[in-house]
């Protein structure tokens, strides 16, 4: 079994089928857990999974993998009443377990500036054999634009013909996300990313 098909075995078994059995299957003894509402080790994952309301449930969209990282892309629904949340989880693994996690949650949007939804888009590679490049473009991308600011270089990372947003609150194109950012300029929304290491 993969990386790729550990996690989608065990987020089906943990969040899908809600069996706090699976976290003795596929969770590290010293499993480190980055959500503040969540200790660390087994037993806090396995607390969580009993607690979790009858309601929820949860809709995986994509899974990607750099090494032993596997980001996790999904609707987690009625965690809390009426809520719907987008997620990223991303699981850092260790001989054949998950040891150590993180995760981003937004609400889901209905109605978004682009028509997209969060989670719609392609879910599978289409051109593996591009995957060392597609690497080297995103990380680029951070490095230069995000972390370093140098917006003016944006379009030697986004393409100027076709940029499908999923971001709710941005359009297609680089004229979308640079009205984004102009927003966030009026409504004087500033971001601070840096580099860190594991």
């Amino acid at each position: 079994m993969n990386n790729r098909e550990l996690v989608m075995q065990a987020m089906t078994e943990l969040f899908v089928d809600k069996d706090p059995t699976a976290v003795d299957r596929w969770v590290a003894a010293d499993y480190t857990q980055h959500n503040p509402q969540v200790p660390d080790g087994p037993a806090g994952l396995r607390g969580f999974l009993e607690a979790l309301p009858e309601r929820f449930g949860y809709e995986l969209a994509r899974v990607l993998v750099d090494g032993d990282l596997v980001a996790v892309h999904g609707v987690y629904r009625e965690l809390e009443p009426g809520s719907q949340l987008v997620a990223f989880d991303i699981f850092r693994l260790r001989d054949g377990k998950l040891a150590e996690h993180w995760d981003a949650l937004t609400p889901l949007v209905e109605h978004t500036v682009s028509g997209r939804s969060q989670v719609e888009g392609p879910t599978r590679i289409a051109h593996p054999e591009q995957t060392d490049q597609s690497h080297k473009i995103a990380a680029g991308f951070v490095e230069t634009v995000l972390i370093g600011g140098h917006t003016e270089q944006i379009a030697d990372y986004i393409s100027t013909e076709q940029y499908h947003q999923h971001n709710p609150r941005a359009g297609d194109g680089l004229d979308g996300f640079g009205a984004l950012l102009t927003t966030f300029a009026e409504q004087g929304i500033t971001w601070s990313l840096t580099a860190s290491s594991c």
